[in-house]
């Protein structure tokens, strides 16, 4: 099976599970209260930092990452524009979902390729929620008005996900490192799904990933 087909046909039932929560609903809807969508947004960053952090601490997906395919700063200034305060640490669930991934990366660093298909494919999403986060929000569809994590998703929308495609295809080598991407990308998916809901659900959340779980004796 093509890598991409693999990887969206593992994760559409925690991809469903997201779009079904009450906070993802009131995105869409234009109803989120401020307050829940800056939390929201303060968990949403150390989710893309510890990414971050870990493509600059692997050579090998480094030298093939582009660039460009960032999004913790986005979420910093938004939160500023917003009148929001960052975390100094990240919820419990996110440090599960970390140490997890990199206990898989200590023998395949592959598997953060995953973790990078669920949070660069996510701009795709962003792109429809910048009229109704505007609304909610009373904010002007600019940049500096706390909308740049989601309408960053409106810039070069096609340029920057091929070049991010061709960096994941570049490390699907071996049936390990396939096993690899599609675990990252399940588990980040399942993650997501905690970092969308509400915050007791985040601070408790034990996750397991049943599809994957038995790949490796370690995970």
């Amino acid at each position: 099976m093509d890598l991409f087909e693999q990887l969206r046909a593992e994760t559409r039932p925690a991809h469903d599970a997201i779009e079904r929560l009450p906070a993802a609903r009131a995105m869409i809807d234009g109803t989120i209260a401020r307050d829940d969508y800056t939390e929201l947004l303060a968990r949403l960053y150390w989710v893309h930092e510890v990414f971050e952090d870990e493509v600059c601490r692997h050579p090998e997906l480094a030298s093939v990452w582009p660039v460009e395919a960032t999004r913790a700063a986005a979420i910093a200034n938004d939160l500023k524009a917003l009148g929001a305060q960052q975390s100094p640490t990240p919820p419990d669930a996110i440090v599960a979902w970390a140490d997890r991934i990199r206990t898989w990366a200590e023998t395949n660093p592959a598997v953060w390729g995953g973790v990078g298909y669920v949070l660069e494919g996510s701009r795709m999403g962003s792109r429809m929620l910048v009229a109704p986060l505007s609304l909610a929000l009373s904010v002007a569809v600019e940049a500096g008005t706390g909308l740049d994590y989601h309408r960053e998703g409106c810039d070069d929308p096609g340029g920057r996900w091929r070049r991010v495609r061709t960096a994941i295809a570049t490390l699907d080598r071996t049936a390990a490192d396939r096993d690899a991407l599609v675990y990252g990308a399940v588990a980040t998916f399942e993650m997501m799904t905690a970092v969308h809901a509400d915050s007791d659900y985040v601070a408790d959340a034990c996750f397991q990933v049943p599809v994957l779980a038995n790949l490796d004796g370690s995970i």
